[in-house]
């Protein structure tokens, strides 16, 4: 019994590291990218490197595609996931749990229900008497994270809520339950 306890919480545990290293490493990779090509004009002058600027360079070149990190990522970690229970000959949705589905037409009330929220959270931001120059930043903000676009929308609509429901609720509550 203590024996498939400690079993399952090393599955869980390891589930969990395969979804934050993933995003560690894809995140180290593009931050040596942007310091290699922040670098590159100071070794082509032949000059002293600026250690602030290249900071600041791959500082900023992280923020304008986290997007891009997180979509990277979680595509990295369902291929990963997808290969190793293919090589172990198990089917994920099996081990996930997740291949019951809802059932049909389930899914209207949890979409209808959403967008109700989002519309009543806007329209509750909006009654707020919230200060311009806290909205001026947030903008900013937004800005910096790549704005609206179809990265956009894929990374955070489509492929991370598959990644965080096939990892967390699929494979880590279920060895944790």
């Amino acid at each position: 019994m203590v024996k498939k306890l400690f079993a399952s919480l090393g599955k869980a545990a390891c589930y969990t590291l395969l979804f934050v290293g993933m995003q560690l490493i894809v995140s180290m990779i593009f931050a040596l990218v942007a310091g290699v090509s922040a670098a590159i004009p100071y070794i082509a002058d032949n000059s002293t490197l600026d250690m602030d600027a290249i900071m600041r360079m791959m500082t900023e070149a992280l923020y304008k595609e986290a997007l891009t990190i997180t979509l990277i990522s979680n595509v990295c970690s369902l291929a990963f996931l997808a290969l190793f229970f293919a090589m172990r000959k198990k089917n994920v949705l099996a081990q996930t749990y997740l291949a019951k589905g809802l059932p049909n037409l389930a899914f209207l009330p949890l979409v209808l229900g959403g967008m109700c929220l989002a519309g009543f959270v806007g329209i509750l931001l909006d009654m707020l008497p919230i200060p311009e120059h806290i909205l001026e930043e947030y903008s900013q903000s937004a800005q910096m994270l790549g704005g609206a676009g179809w990265v956009a929308v894929l990374s955070s609509v489509v492929v991370a809520p598959i990644a965080e429901e096939v990892i967390f609720r699929g494979l880590v509550y279920t060895r944790l339950r």
